[in-house]
């Protein structure tokens, strides 16, 4: 049974967000199921879908700053960055064997969540759409894009781009109704801040599509996550301290650099067009759980 999800406040991974324990009457009439009050599914969600604490020690310690002809540089530059892999480093392959886990493998990604969430996301559907899904894919709370819990959330979002080849930034707006019960509403933006989204997910199922939204595609590359399943108040210029707020080393070496998007922010390059804030307000209009930054 999918859980019937109350008003939540979620940390960056959903983690010690405090559960909220409350009826969704939303929910339940739409999904037909749920008839208990329960804990929010994400109240218990913590790095360990990402990592084992051994992985995130290892990250913490490897992805340190280090001066390299006159200028930082991070070995998570080898990895994601144009810097050579041919190190012939053990640890270099064991960090990306931990980033490769975290970001890519849904199994290990589900193994570790508790067992009422992994229990009922692994009984959804393994599918890249929606059966009986109506609209746009990806961009209507009636056809939203099937991914594997929180951390499928992020890792699907985090390989998105745009037509020009952009990646996204994104903040979650909180939940609304859909076909078979509640789904996510994604706010999104270019690193250039060029081209705006909303977009609607749904986590209860075992795997992340593999399908990208009309006009848009799916990075092959892997990736570091670009955004955050917290509400940003002043999305996307709260960037830098919503990442500098994350709790967790570990999970935070899983992010994009902060110099990926300084200098944007910096230019106030980040303006919401007149369309986008007329879907923005309509999405916010349908919010039945609040995403609480």
């Amino acid at each position: 049974m999918r859980p019937c999800v109350g008003r939540r406040k979620d940390s960056t991974f959903g983690g010690a967000c405090g559960s909220v324990e409350a009826l969704c009457a939303a929910d339940r009439k739409q999904a037909g199921r749920a008839t208990n009050v329960v804990k929010n599914a994400d109240s218990t969600v913590d790095t360990r879908g990402a990592m084992r604490s051994d992985e995130a020690q290892l990250l913490m310690r490897i992805g340190q700053p280090r001066a390299t002809e006159g200028r930082e540089m991070s070995i998570f530059s080898k990895i994601f960055g144009g810097g050579s892999k041919q190190t012939g480093s053990s640890e270099l392959q064991e960090i990306l064997s931990i980033f490769d886990r975290a970001l890519s493998d849904e199994k290990h990604q589900n193994s570790s969540l508790p067992p009422f969430l992994k229990e009922a996301i692994e009984a959804g559907a393994d599918c890249d759409k929606i059966s009986g899904g109506v609209g746009p894919f990806g961009f209507c709370a009636t056809n939203p894009v099937p991914v594997n819990g929180p951390m499928g959330q992020l890792a699907y979002l985090s390989r998105l781009e745009a037509s020009r080849g952009q990646r996204l930034l994104f903040h979650r707006l909180g939940s609304t109704s859909g076909p078979t019960g509640l789904v996510d509403v994604f706010e999104a933006v270019t690193y250039d801040g060029g081209q705006w989204f909303i977009l609607y997910l749904d986590f209860y199922h075992p795997r992340r599509s593999r399908i990208a939204p009309d006009g848009m595609s799916l990075s092959s590359k892997l990736s570091q996550l670009s955004g955050f399943r917290d509400y940003c108040s002043d999305f996307p210029y709260d960037f830098i301290d919503a990442k500098n707020s994350i709790n967790n080393e570990g999970l935070a070496a899983l992010y994009i650099p902060i110099s990926n998007v300084v200098e944007q922010i910096e230019n106030r390059v980040f303006n919401r067009p007149e369309d986008h804030k007329e879907r923005l307000d309509s999405a916010k209009s349908n919010i039945v759980t609040m995403s609480i930054g």
